[in-house]
């Protein structure tokens, strides 16, 4: 049987010093100790990969603690949280209420695009950043149709559905509004086969059925108005 060498001894050690470092970063960031967090990410310590899911706790501390962590070139927030096939970071902020952040949501999800969190990435449920905020308030979604131009609007989840599709279905007048001005489709069929509109009709929602006529929305033979 063969001792292991002084290397791997070395190398072992040094993996353990290392992974002890990104433990009390991580619990740094879960006390909310940004002033700690600074510290450790000005000499080098970087979160370790079991550790990811911190970086959404981060978040939640506000862009301050965000602000500290993206000091280090190490450390990227445009990533997967492993659950039940990964969700990106962004993902998991934009569905959480904006009550749970300190100084505010907003702020946060600004801070996470301009460091190159990517809206546009599918989630497990083949969801972009703007099919979750079709559903919810109408300054961020601002915020992420315009992050590139032109942004991929048309997208569909694994049911079919485009963001606008999704706001019709919420009801939100304004994140509709938003989207056909950013040049979304009106007129593509989501689940059940059915257009925006259409959707619109079923639910009486009149407002709603003018706003996508007037960005070119096609009405069936049927369909009143």
């Amino acid at each position: 049987m063969t001792s292991p060498s002084s290397t791997d001894t070395w190398m072992s050690s040094g993996s353990s010093a290392l992974e002890h470092e990104a433990s009390v970063l991580a619990m740094a960031i879960l006390t909310g100790n940004t002033t700690e967090v600074q510290s450790l990410v000005n000499v080098g310590v970087t979160i370790s990969e079991r550790h990811h899911w911190t970086l959404y706790q981060a978040c939640l501390q506000g862009v301050d603690m965000v602000g500290a962590l993206l000091a280090s070139p190490d450390i990227n927030f445009n990533i997967d949280i492993p659950n039940d096939g990964g969700d990106p970071i962004l993902h998991y902020v934009l569905r959480t209420p904006g009550s749970r952040f300190e100084g505010g949501k907003t702020s946060v999800v600004r801070l996470l695009l301009a460091h190159g969190a990517d809206p546009f990435k599918h989630d497990r449920f083949g969801e972009t950043a703007l099919h979750i905020l079709a559903g919810n308030t109408e300054e961020e979604i601002e915020l992420v149709s315009g992050n590139v131009l032109p942004p991929p609007l048309d997208d569909q989840n694994h049911y079919g559905d485009t963001a606008l599709i999704v706001a019709v279905i919420s009801r939100n007048l304004a994140a509709a509004r938003v989207l056909l001005e950013a040049g979304a489709n009106p007129n593509l069929k989501g689940e059940q086969n059915s257009t925006a509109a259409q959707y619109a009709e079923r639910q009486g929602c009149l407002d709603m059925m003018c706003l996508l006529v007037g960005f070119g929305a096609e009405l069936d033979d049927d369909m009143d108005m």
